[in-house]
């Protein structure tokens, strides 16, 4: 199995560069195109040259602040990775192309335990920024299209709130933020394509979408989960120990009665 530390360092070092707006660096569609011509031939040798291109990928979400440029311009060099021609099989789980971005939703999948509560308050806050980011980048790429995957958004709205947040009390800020931020990136889309249209559930489904023990209804993306979720953020807000994390949760649950009042009217 090759080894592909130096490839995935130079992409990196690129990303870094772009991300911090340097005069020399390159365009995203540039290192997209550099992914592209470095993907190995050999089917072994996807996963290691894939897995840690995104490892990186996320590592850089996580220290990108939830309202810095720097957010937007990741999802910028995502979407050109997704935009990359057909014309180039990816030998992995059969052959990918790379709007599918092949890899990327397992690695986001391994950025769902957590967070952790931890007693050290430096540490933290370490944590809840690492854990806001990431899931503030991952509701940009599903509000710009360049995703189109709804189990985590759904996950993390549960966990935030349908879920009694008294029990780990250092956690209740980041579970807020982290729902605001979700609501706030994807929740338009979110609102047209998965809570509005009636969707039939298998068991599967339902097990996946399960709804958390404060809310009674459905299972599933329904609008009444949602007018759950925007009360919740309106309860839970007056309990934030920050006025940011407050603030923008009162923003988020806004956006959602506005949102769903202007689809009503256009149904009516």
């Amino acid at each position: 199995m090759a080894d592909f530390t130096a490839q995935t360092q130079h992409i990196e070092q690129k990303l870094n560069e772009f991300l911090d707006g340097q005069s020399s660096a390159e365009a995203p569609e540039s290192i997209a195109q550099t992914i592209a011509s470095n993907l190995p031939t050999s089917e072994d040798d996807v996963e290691p040259y894939l897995g840690p291109l995104w490892q990186s990928v996320a590592k850089l979400a996580r220290g990108a602040s939830y309202n810095h440029p720097a957010q937007d311009k990741l999802v910028q060099m995502v979407s050109e990775v997704m935009l990359l021609p057909d014309s180039q099989d990816i030998r992995i789980w059969g052959n990918q192309k790379w709007k599918e971005l092949p890899l990327l939703g397992a690695e986001f999948r391994d950025q769902i335990n957590g967070p952790e509560s931890v007693d050290d308050e430096t540490e933290q806050a370490k944590i809840t920024s690492a854990w806001v980011n990431f899931h503030a980048f991952a509701a940009r790429l599903n509000g710009k299209g360049v995703t189109d995957w709804w189990d985590i958004p759904l996950w993390m709205l549960r966990q935030g709130l349908e879920e009694d947040l008294s029990a780990a009390p250092k956690l209740h800020d980041c579970h807020i933020m982290t729902a605001a931020q979700i609501i706030e990136h994807s929740g338009a889309i979110m609102l047209a394509i998965k809570v509005l249209p009636s969707e039939q559930l298998d068991d599967a489904d339902k097990r996946m979408f399960a709804v958390g023990s404060l809310f009674r209804g459905e299972a599933g993306y329904t609008p009444e989960r949602w007018t759950f979720w925007s009360q919740r953020l309106r309860e839970e807000a007056r309990k934030c120990s920050s006025d940011e994390v407050k603030n923008t949760a009162l923003r988020a649950a806004r956006m959602m009665e506005i949102w769903l009042e202007r689809s009503k009217a256009r149904q009516a």
